[in-house]
């Protein structure tokens, strides 16, 4: 026990003897260890959060099937007859078809506004949105906008804004809603949106048919019912239509937030790597300057095994030191972070705090495995050659 705490304060005091050498090594380990647990910390917690709001999504998209539409040499576009269809099918969700102007866009006096225009019934648009203010367009001079539109461009209740045609025509109208903010759903951004009267943009530019269906449901949990008896009713006969749900969006998103998560864990424990050379060369420069030191113990009796034990003491030391640190300064940034993106919820939650024993761990071990060989070599030297070194 004796000799334990003998080495143990032999490599602590050594880490005090050349402290500006010892905290410059250190100082890749706290870069490394809090840039681990802050930015996964952060990464899981806006996991989390879009998973919550993805959950919630009532919607999903029916579209047209591709291989069917080559193979009948149609567009990709759904019928009035499909429609009906489908409403038919499902009675107890809300379809919305709807199509989109990809040619046209928007001008607030001389300012162009990069928005996309989707042509939706005003009494589909009643059913699947909330409206921040005002109503569904009844004409041709009425227009309604998403609320990041609306506060981006500072546009209100009564804004004149103009429709400008590919051909250069310009259509003035006046926006009569503002949509509440709403998340993205399959295809359609209505916080980014703006709707025209639907009949009117129709007939404008000459579109038949619909490019998309949205279909709402009450609940959630009732998505995969619905979805299930249109594809088997649609899709009796042949392959018609296409759906895509919130499931398979989120498995699509979650691998890519975790290979994302991977490549953003890879390039902090690069900084680790590196502190790991930085308390590698410490230690070499330390078995070198302490030569007749290791020398003195050997020759008084100290095992090789106790010389070995002292060097890995003293790089483990600056792990821990480091580590801890680093870990303190990580969770106080993780903590900021997820505060500014408004999940504190989801601080106190297990799994975001998987990443603290794994950088803790990696920390640590980088210390030790830096420090295996300048131990090793200290271990080695001979008590005659250390005495004689200057």
């Amino acid at each position: 026990m004796n000799n334990s705490r003998i080495i143990f304060s032999f490599a602590a005091a050594n880490i005090r003897l050349h402290w500006l050498r010892s905290l410059l090594s250190v100082l890749g380990i706290i870069i490394g260890v809090l840039s681990i647990i802050s930015m996964g910390m952060i990464q899981n917690v806006s996991i989390l959060i879009n998973i919550e709001q993805i959950e919630k999504i009532d919607t999903f998209l029916v579209t047209m099937d591709t291989n069917y539409a080559e193979k009948k040499s149609l567009d990709l576009t759904l019928t009035d007859r499909q429609i009906y269809q489908m409403k038919n099918t499902v009675p107890e969700a809300v379809i919305a078809p709807f199509f989109v102007d990809y040619d046209d866009s928007l001008r607030k006096r001389d300012e162009k506004i990069f928005v996309t225009i989707y042509g939706l019934d005003p009494q589909d648009m009643n059913n699947m949105f909330t409206f921040q203010t005002g109503g569904p367009p009844r004409s041709s001079t009425e227009i309604v906008v998403g609320s990041q539109v609306a506060r981006e461009k500072n546009l209100a209740i009564g804004t004149q804004i103009n429709i400008v045609f590919s051909n250069g025509e310009e259509s003035a109208t006046r926006i009569v809603g503002i949509l509440n903010s709403k998340p993205g759903i399959w295809f359609m951004n209505p916080d980014y949106a703006v709707f025209p009267y639907e009949p009117w943009l129709r007939d404008r530019i000459d579109k038949t048919g619909y490019d998309n269906a949205l279909v709402k449901v009450d609940d959630p949990k009732d998505i995969d019912g619905v979805k299930n008896k249109l594809i088997e009713e649609m899709n009796r006969r042949d392959s018609i239509i296409q759906v895509f749900d919130q499931n398979e969006f989120r498995d699509q998103w979650l691998k890519e937030m975790e290979s994302q998560a991977v490549s953003t864990t890879a390039i902090a424990a690069i900084s680790l790597v590196v502190a790991g050379v930085s308390i590698f060369n410490v230690m070499v420069m330390s078995v070198m300057e302490r030569c007749r030191e290791i020398g003195v113990l050997r020759s008084i009796g100290t095992r090789r095994s106790a010389i070995m034990q002292m060097f890995l003491i003293e790089s483990v030391l600056l792990g821990i030191i480091g580590t801890i640190i680093g870990t303190v300064l990580g969770v106080m940034i993780g903590y900021t972070g997820i505060s500014l993106m408004g999940g504190m919820k989801y601080f106190s939650d297990l799994s975001t705090f998987i990443c603290v024993p794994y950088a803790m761990s990696f920390g640590v071990a980088i210390s030790l495995l830096s420090g295996l060989y300048p131990a090793w070599k200290a271990s080695r030297l001979n008590p005659i050659e250390a005495l004689r070194h200057e």
